[in-house]
């Protein structure tokens, strides 16, 4: 096991113990071992430095804060646009999230960690922007697979469910004053 490697099991260790409401420390079961979360927790550190990589950043930006498609036809206009910068900036993001949910369908990571908000908050607020109109999106583009790995993830817990309707709220907060900035 290397140095980081002990570094690693020993903030895991720590974030074992949790705070009950009387602020007495319980230990937290878990059904991770050492060797698979530690294998969990480098992929969560590949998948964060692809992440950080310069024209991701660009199209992340672009998802989070100028794509909001209101329907199916909008995330068409983008789909179509073969070799424009925002159709790049689409596909590479709604494709680094579905990869990264195959991951987890495939039992290759860790559901409960890569749920963590830090973790994989943005790709709840990227399927938040195409959920209305995911089924008609699919028939549109005639595939049946569009960001269904993503939807499958998300829809498999209580816990995803109930974050995407959370989601979904916020980001209808965010198309209003998006439309509120617009029209000054």
């Amino acid at each position: 096991m290397l140095q980081e490697d002990y570094a690693i099991v020993a903030e895991h260790e720590l974030l074992r113990k949790v705070s009950d409401t009387e602020n007495n420390f319980i230990e937290r079961k878990t059904s991770l071992n050492t060797d698979g979360w530690l294998k969990d927790a480098r992929l969560i550190l590949q998948l964060y430095d692809l992440r950080r990589e310069p024209e991701m950043r660009k199209a992340r930006h672009w998802w989070a804060f100028q794509f909001s498609p209101r329907s199916a036809d909008d995330f068409m206009k983008v789909a179509w646009a073969a070799g424009s910068q925002e159709n790049n900036w689409l596909r590479q993001v709604a494709g680094y999230w579905g990869m990264a949910a195959s991951f987890v369908l495939q039992g290759a990571l860790n559901e409960e960690l890569f749920l963590q908000p830090t973790v994989s908050g943005e790709m709840f607020v990227i399927f938040a922007k195409v959920h209305p109109f995911v089924k008609e999106l699919r028939e549109k583009l005639g595939d049946s697979e569009v960001f269904l790995n993503i939807e499958k993830v998300i829809m498999h817990t209580k816990w995803g469910r109930d974050r995407l309707k959370f989601v979904l709220k916020r980001v209808e907060m965010m198309r209003e004053k998006m439309a509120e900035k617009g029209a000054r």
